[in-house]
């Protein structure tokens, strides 16, 4: 099983040992590849340096930072030689078998300049240089596995390679849908520092496709990207042929967050569950046919949360050693409380 895994900038900077333990757990049986952020970091060092960054904000209501020459240097410094360095540390510091690199390595994120970028602003439409943003082409999927088949856990940083070979800043939670796209990865998560998708303050228990792609103008900065990345991912194929049964991993914590898989969407630890499975079910479900039957190919997303295992005010008053029990591969010792949960949303 192919898991893809994006961590959040917040994640990065305060790594859990827990979630480290877990996935040296999850990596002994499974491939996982690691994508990262860090965007609070770049604008940080970028403000230190006296590099004012500046965002905009698409017709589709995407927030994105505007990379001009200066701003590339400072974006690839903290996210190549920075956040990756430092996560790729703390894998280690748990004898997880990790090697750092960006899309600049190897050709593995291989990106197309944009020439011209649309920003709204103060309600009017304007054309801009399009800087040093790509839009990505093509992933070298070879190269993750041979490095996946030597049983390292490959940590990519969100820098891509341009066609006349100059550094280009890709959204890192694209890059993730396009990772296990190429991979056609079984599972893609996306970790958070929320809880899920909030819409006037109420969580978002269910969406289709095309509500996810509406709802992107009206979530918050940051969380549109990770909607837009789950439909990509989804459209991409990844966990096509998934069971549904063997989609149980779950972490220690309140398992509460978005995801989305072929038919549906899991909750999984603050964070985004991205599976695409394309199990068959009964026409009255989802109007499929049922076992031996054709199944629709036209993707269709379900976001859903859940919370199950135990929740984060009680995990903080357990100690170290109770914490590290209840990892991924446990989901099944907690099967009561989980089974509990998928009926509650109808898995």
């Amino acid at each position: 099983m192919i898991i893809t895994l994006k961590l959040g900038g917040d994640i990065i900077k305060k790594p859990e040992s827990s979630l480290f333990a877990d996935l040296k757990r999850t990596s002994t049986q499974h491939s996982v590849i690691l994508v990262h952020g860090g965007g609070d970091e770049v604008t940080e060092i970028a403000d230190k340096l006296g590099k004012k960054q500046k965002f905009i904000v698409s017709p589709g209501g995407i927030r994105s930072r505007y990379t001009d020459e200066e701003t590339v240097k400072i974006y690839t410094m903290v996210m190549c030689g920075k956040n990756n360095k430092e996560l790729v540390a703390a894998l280690e510091r748990e004898n997880i078998q990790a090697l750092g690199l960006s899309g600049l390595d190897g050709g593995l994120v291989r990106a197309e300049r944009k020439k011209q970028l649309i920003s709204v602003e103060d309600g009017r439409k304007r054309i801009i240089d399009g800087g040093f943003t790509g839009q990505i082409r093509k992933i070298n999927g070879n190269l993750l596995s041979a490095i996946l088949k030597d049983g390292y856990i490959p940590v990519v940083a969100p820098v891509a390679l341009g066609e006349e070979f100059e550094f280009l800043n890709v959204d890192s939670d694209r890059a993730a849908a396009y990772v296990a796209g190429e991979l056609k990865a079984d599972t893609i998560v996306f970790l958070t520092d929320v809880s899920g998708v909030y819409m006037e303050s109420k969580l978002i228990r269910e969406m289709k496709i095309g509500e996810a792609e509406s709802m992107m103008k009206k979530v918050g900065f940051g969380m549109e990207k990770k909607l837009m990345a789950c439909v990509e991912a989804v459209r991409m194929g990844v966990g096509t042929g998934l069971p549904e049964a063997s989609c149980r991993h779950r972490s220690r914590a309140g398992c509460v967050g978005l995801g989305c898989r072929r038919q549906g969407v899991r909750g999984l630890y603050g964070g985004l569950w991205c599976g695409s499975s394309r199990t068959l079910q009964p026409t009255s479900r989802l109007g499929r046919q049922g076992p031996g039957g054709s199944l629709d190919n036209k993707p269709s997303l379900t976001l859903q949360s859940c919370q199950v295992t135990i929740s984060r005010e009680a995990q903080r008053n357990l100690s170290k050693r109770s914490r590290s029990r209840v990892s991924f591969e446990q989901w099944s010792r907690s099967e009561r409380v989980c089974h509990q949960a998928r009926q509650e949303i109808h898995w």
